[in-house]
């Protein structure tokens, strides 16, 4: 199973350590002030098992996050398929994937969700090879859509929609919907190298301090055919791709970035 390391953050598949301080954040009023509210612990059990068992099944998912060597666990950060029926998912077999985050109340505002969720792009547009990815949050939650603004996601204001799962007039029901296109699987050629993504013509810095998933593109505007995809570790803060066998990520190698 796939495990994603930033400069300050461990992406990997849950243990069953992380069921009491997922349960404790699921218990969290402010967390959950835009999720449905706070979750009892069978619930929030529910929940992280069915997580866990989707990054064990797929290879991906909603990966724990720990902070290496502060906290073993801090929330969630991933990509994967819509679940649920709605304007903007296709019929299957066709699929489309989501990114999405949730952190404990302690570690919000310090950048770590948009660090996780710039690894997580990378990972989805490099070894999975999606053409898009969206977003999606209730509309009163400005604090999600404005990371998937930091992200270089782009609002689709046509598709919009109620969410299938929140009950009729509920002040939850409208949600928001945001989108951003692979870059390479879009024509337009650029890299996510040592400082970020470089686009031409000019585009959102959408993988901005992504520095080990490297896209090796053509200089010229004709869409290559095969993009050469290569791993690589850097002494500057990054996401490094590893496979494990269920055991702990590896550990960070680079300076702590800045919040």
């Amino acid at each position: 199973m796939t495990t994603l390391t930033t400069a300050r953050l461990l992406l990997r598949p849950w243990t069953e350590a992380d069921f009491a301080p997922f349960a404790a954040m699921s218990a969290d009023p402010r967390v959950m002030e835009t999720l449905m509210g706070p979750l009892p612990r069978e619930k929030s059990d529910a929940v992280a098992t069915r997580l866990k068992s989707q990054i064990e099944r797929d290879g991906f998912g909603f990966w724990a996050m720990e902070l290496p060597g502060l906290a073993p666990f801090i929330g969630f950060t991933g990509i994967r398929p819509v679940d649920f029926a709605a304007p903007f998912v296709p019929p299957p077999p066709a699929r489309i994937v989501e990114i999405g985050w949730r952190l404990a109340h302690e570690h919000w505002g310090k950048g770590y969700a948009s660090e996780a969720a710039r690894a997580a792009l990378a990972h989805g547009f490099g070894p999975l090879g999606l053409e898009e990815i969206v977003a999606f949050t209730a509309e009163t939650n400005t604090r999600s859509r404005a990371v998937m603004t930091r992200l270089g996601m782009t609002h689709d204001t046509e598709a919009d929609f109620d969410h299938p799962n929140v009950p009729g007039g509920h002040p939850l029901k409208r949600h928001v919907l945001y989108r951003i296109k692979n870059p390479a699987k879009a024509g337009i050629h650029g890299r996510i190298g040592r400082v970020g993504v470089f686009l031409s013509p000019h585009g959102p810095p959408a993988f901005a301090g992504v520095t080990t998933l490297s896209l090796a593109m053509p200089p010229d505007s004709t869409p290559p055919a095969r993009y050469a995809l290569q791993n690589k570790r850097t002494k500057r803060k990054g996401v490094r791709h590893e496979r494990t066998s269920g055991k702990s990520g590896p550990r960070r190698t680079c300076p702590p970035a800045r919040g």
